[in-house]
């Protein structure tokens, strides 16, 4: 099993919420702080520890920045730990920026249980966290896990500090919030229509730049990769999922401006659906035979170190009666990165095949 969220684990600014379905939404300071006459302890045991949360509006998570030196360029993201059954199911998180001289954060958050992490913009790759070693620095030293932080409606959860910079759980989390992180819903924003999304087509016919290495990803997916593109690595084991980029990186937001990422993930009894908040252009595609509808997306642009978001191409599909979802997601660093790969991407996607 892969460290990434299983079932019962687990915005550009912490003053935004993104609307489910929904623009960007406002979320004013004031109104997450409503009410806040005392802070909530974080909840320290996994899966909650048996607290109860308050549904509602945004609670809020506040700390500091363990730093050694001068206060640095930072942000902070709360990731959602709700139940995921689903493999391909996204990461949701909520995010702040911290800016020198400040060295102090406050994260506006729907109810529900997070873990809580930071990265340096010097340092996009190394990541630290409330971990169990910053929560009882005297009885609990050795163990960096992450803590769980418990968020209920319009209540204060103070004392979240970010430290332990550096440690493998705060790092494996942040490598797949950008790899697979989608800003939090805000369940009080209206829905989108997806009436108006205009279709477009994919080229058609093989593109040379196919090469001849065969991809079996040891989950049942097998194709060719493109001529200069390479595997990468999950931290740990990745549980029914693969990686690729077109450039030598370790995480994807590592590409420079003309990089692209797939990630191919099996698992969940039914495909998700697009995040609506982002769709600007639907196509149909033949992915292993049958014709499936896949989304481009267009995430907010990113400000500093933020987690990689992408111009993106997803979609995906049940091989067989009795099978679970195979999704592949294309993320171009910018809009021209993935526009001038979409030969090669409709290529690929008509070569997939399944055998497991």
């Amino acid at each position: 099993m892969s460290w990434r969220p299983q079932a019962g684990e687990s915005t550009r600014d912490g003053l935004r919420i993104v609307g489910g379905g929904s623009v960007l939404a406002a979320v004013a300071p004031t109104l997450a702080m409503i009410g806040l006459a005392w802070a909530l302890p974080a909840c320290c045991c996994g899966g909650g520890g048996g607290y109860q949360i308050v549904p509602g509006p945004p609670g809020t998570i506040s700390g500091r920045l363990l730093l050694s030196g001068n206060p640095r360029a930072a942000a902070v993201y709360a990731i959602s730990m709700y139940d995921r059954s689903d493999v391909v199911d996204p990461i949701g998180y909520a995010m702040t920026r911290v800016e020198p001289p400040a060295s102090t954060y406050s994260l506006p958050v729907p109810p529900g249980f997070y873990y809580v992490i930071a990265r340096f913009d010097s340092e996009p790759n190394s990541f630290g966290g409330y971990t169990y070693d910053v929560q009882d620095q005297q009885h609990n030293k050795g163990n960096a896990g992450l803590a769980t932080v418990a968020v209920s409606a319009q209540r204060h959860v103070g004392g979240i500090d970010m430290g332990d910079w550096g440690s493998r759980d705060s790092g494996v989390r942040g490598w797949w919030l950008d790899v697979d992180g989608l800003p939090l819903i805000d369940p009080s924003q209206p829905s989108p229509s997806y009436n108006g999304i205009p279709g477009r087509q994919l080229p058609s016919g093989m593109n040379p730049t196919l090469s001849s290495t065969y991809i079996d990803t040891g989950f049942g997916v097998h194709f060719l990769l493109p001529t200069g593109w390479r595997e990468i690595k999950a931290p740990g084991l990745a549980y029914k999922s693969a990686f690729f980029a077109n450039e030598s990186v370790a995480s994807p937001i590592s590409l420079d401006d003309m990089g692209v990422w797939l990630s191919v993930l099996y698992g969940g009894s039914s495909c998700p659906h697009p995040d609506e908040r982002f769709v600007v252009a639907t196509t149909v595609v033949t992915v292993i035979g049958a014709r499936e509808t896949f989304s481009f997306e267009d995430p907010p642009s990113q400000v500093g170190a933020q987690p990689f978001g992408g111009y993106a191409l997803l979609g995906g599909a049940v091989p067989a009666p009795g099978k679970q979802c195979l999704q592949l997601i294309f993320k171009g660093a910018t809009r021209a990165a993935l526009e001038s790969n979409l030969p090669t991407i409709a290529s690929l996607l008509s070569v997939v095949n399944f055998e497991g």
